[in-house]
C-alpha cells in the first residue's frame, strides 16, 4: 500500500489532523508530504503530530517531508520500523524544522 497525500493542493490549508490515520499496512511513504509549504501553495503547517502512527510495514520514507520549509515541529515518537530500507532525503529542504521527537532507534 502507498499513501501519497497531496492535500495541500486544495488551496489554503492551515491545519490538518492525520494523527489517527491507520498506516500500519503502508509500505511506501515516498513524497507523502513533499512540497507542503512550497510550490506556490498557501499551506502553513508548522506542527505535525504523527506520534500515534504505527508504520510497522514501512520500507521507504524517501522525500517524505521534502520541501516542508515552514514545518517547525514534527512528532514521530514511538515509531517502530523494523522493515525500513531507505529514508533518503526524508527531511531535505526542511529549513524551518527546529524540533523532532522520535524514538532513539527507529529500526
Amino acid at each position: 500500500a502507498k499513501y501519497n497525500v497531496r492535500a495541500y493542493q486544495t488551496g489554503v490549508l492551515e491545519t490538518v489532523d492525520v494523527s489517527q490515520w491507520d498506516v500500519s499496512n503502508v509500505q511506501i511513504f515516498n513524497g507523502m508530504f513533499s512540497g507542503v509549504n512550497s510550490n506556490g501553495f498557501d499551506a502553513t503547517w508548522e506542527y505535525l503530530d504523527l506520534s500515534n502512527w504505527e508504520p510497522d510495514s514501512a520500507t521507504d520514507l524517501s522525500y517524505m517531508f521534502y520541501g516542508c520549509a515552514q514545518l517547525k515541529e514534527l512528532d514521530l515518537s514511538d515509531w517502530n520500523m523494523p522493515n525500513l530500507t531507505t529514508c533518503s532525503h526524508m527531511f531535505a529542504d526542511c529549513s524551518g524544522l527546529i524540533s523532532t521527537s522520535s524514538s532513539e532507534d527507529p529500526r
